[in-house]
């Protein structure tokens, strides 16, 4: 009985062993989409935009899926194959005053498996009925100079009432320090730039009349870097 050899060159086998796609093997998903307000807060409109940051190493062009619902483990499509990130809710949503709601963020880069953000939670507000309820303080970018930060916001007073006072709070968003300044007068504050530690910070501001009714601002986030 004849023995036939087939002789195979070694690089051929080593070709074969050690050359995949590099698609699959070199390309990174895309990373977890954040979210500005990683905790929950409070929206003035009930058509609120809302912005995510997803970015991806190998430059691929990336698509996003929104999610949407009432409650946290019941989320609805209601956005596809988006191009940017950004979702601006319109009334179809639905969206009522005095409201709790879910979202999420899911990213694909087209070759890996998409990528979920956490589910993220918001609130909606509840129009005043009482004409001496005072404005919504709108927060404005925060000035710095030299060593102080001023933060400061829109006035809350209306026509009914001009006896507004503010209380002003800004928090480290890993809980560990926290400032309160109440009985402002004015519609803005200075800190120096020491007395805020290096870290996520968030601050709000609260409105309160003659009366003792008030109206909290959404949450701004603040980033110290030294």
């Amino acid at each position: 009985m004849k023995i036939v050899k087939i002789l195979i060159p070694i690089h051929f086998i080593l070709f074969s062993l050690f050359s995949c796609d590099p698609a699959t093997v070199e390309n990174t998903p895309p990373s977890v989409p954040t979210h500005k307000y990683t905790e929950d807060h409070t929206c003035e409109s009930l058509t609120p935009t809302f912005k995510w940051e997803s970015t991806d190493k190998d430059l691929d062009e990336l698509s996003y899926s929104v999610f949407f619902g009432t409650a946290q483990d019941d989320l609805i499509e209601i956005g596809r194959g988006l191009r940017e990130t950004a979702y601006a809710f319109t009334s179809q949503e639905g969206l009522e005053e005095r409201s709790i709601y879910y979202w999420q963020v899911k990213v694909s880069d087209g070759v890996n498996s998409e990528v979920s953000s956490p589910v993220w939670k918001f609130s909606t507000f509840q129009t005043p009925i009482e004409s001496d309820i005072p404005n919504i303080p709108i927060l404005n970018d925060i000035v710095k100079e030299g060593e102080m930060i001023t933060f400061s916001w829109s006035s809350a007073s209306n026509e009914a009432d001009n006896q507004i006072t503010y209380e002003f709070y800004i928090e480290k968003a890993d809980g560990s320090k926290n400032i309160t300044r109440t009985d402002l007068p004015e519609n803005s504050i200075q800190l120096e730039t020491s007395t805020l530690t290096k870290g996520n910070w968030e601050w709000y501001v609260k409105a309160i009349n003659a009366n003792n009714n008030s109206v909290t601002s959404i949450k701004n986030l603040l980033t110290i870097h030294e």
